[in-house]
């Protein structure tokens, strides 16, 4: 079981991937932006970040960078999500990238590679 934060503007989306990760036997913590995020990234450290991309205050791209900079929090796995198309030619890559709208398997196909 890992811990893994959860991070979406949008709220009934947020709760879905809530009760996902949840079913698969995981601790949740929630985030609405990526500044509150990386607070609780600073507070919690879990072991992977799934993030929406557009989201206001801080993007899903510069909560990434802010995560894969510090050597402290390097080793937690990025996820970013989006209905618009990823930029892949970032600094800082992702751990995996998954497009919206997404289904519950491939959540689940997720969750399963990145806690190996």
């Amino acid at each position: 079981m890992a811990t893994v934060l959860v991070v979406d503007d949008e709220q009934s989306l947020l709760f879905l991937l809530q009760q996902i990760v949840e079913e698969e036997g995981h601790n949740v913590l929630i985030a609405e932006n990526g500044k509150n995020a990386l607070q609780i990234v600073e507070e919690q450290q879990p072991g992977l970040v799934i993030s929406d991309v557009m989201m206001p205050l801080m993007n899903g791209y510069q909560l990434l960078e802010k995560i894969k900079n510090n050597p402290a929090w390097r080793n937690i796995k990025v996820v970013l999500i989006s209905a618009a198309p990823i930029n892949r030619d970032t600094p800082h890559h992702a751990d995996a990238y998954l497009s919206k709208p997404y289904d519950l398997n491939s959540i689940d196909e997720l969750l399963s590679q990145m806690m190996q």
